[in-house]
């Protein structure tokens, strides 16, 4: 059993003292649980994959340049199930094409109104004017500059060391890279290049972190 005092204690002071990344996960996270509770689909998997699905057949393989996520992230398991159909690819020898069913048309058209219901009713809880200026202080970490330089992207790229800067880094609990994680290393490398190229539009609409790889989105 853990000693009094073992954990750190709650922040006091006012959000004015809590680091900005503490705040807006918190934002993050009780608009998730929201949604959560009005909508048969999550919107871990709303505003990833099936936002980016349709009536017509997408590659799964597009799937995580598409959506922003890892290939597990994106993978078809068993959560999308009922809101998808996967196919074989008729273009193609190989791979797989995936298209909404009628459950995942609705779930994606209740994402997008849900969304917008969601902000009215902070508008209604909090004040028009703030949820007005925390949305438009997001949309500025897309259009914030130094000189003609935009200032995201220097905080997406990624230290050394680590697969997404190209690095051979073995995952947890082996010692090597195998030929399948090299080729997934290197998809890894691609996706954050267009990250720092293009945030505003290549990025994950939600985040998600690739627990089966550990620690690492």
């Amino acid at each position: 059993m853990a000693e009094v005092g073992a954990f750190p204690a709650p922040a006091a002071g006012g959000a004015a003292h809590i680091p900005l990344p503490t705040l807006l996960s918190q934002s993050l996270l009780a608009f998730a649980n929201e949604f959560d509770r009005d909508s048969p689909a999550p919107l871990a998997l709303s505003a990833n994959v099936l936002r980016v699905l349709g009536e017509k057949p997408v590659r799964v393989a597009d799937l995580p340049r598409l959506t922003g996520g890892s290939p597990e992230q994106s993978a078809l398991g068993w959560r999308l199930k009922r809101y998808v159909v996967v196919e074989p690819d008729p273009s193609a020898r190989r791979g797989k094409v995936v298209r909404l069913t009628l459950p995942g048309l609705k779930a994606r058209q209740r994402y997008r109104q849900l969304a917008g219901k969601i902000e009215k009713r902070w508008e209604a809880q909090v004040g028009k004017g703030e949820i007005r200026s925390l949305r438009e202080s997001l949309e500025g970490l897309f259009t914030k500059c130094r000189g003609n330089r935009l200032l995201l992207p220097e905080g997406l790229a990624p230290p050394a060391g680590v697969a997404r800067a190209g690095d051979q880094v073995p995952a947890l609990g082996r010692r090597d890279v195998g030929a399948a994680a090299r080729e997934r290393m290197r998809g890894l490398v691609a996706q954050t290049e267009v990250f720092v190229r293009d945030p505003a539009n290549t990025l994950p609409h939600y985040p998600l972190w690739d627990m089966n790889r550990g620690f690492g989105p």
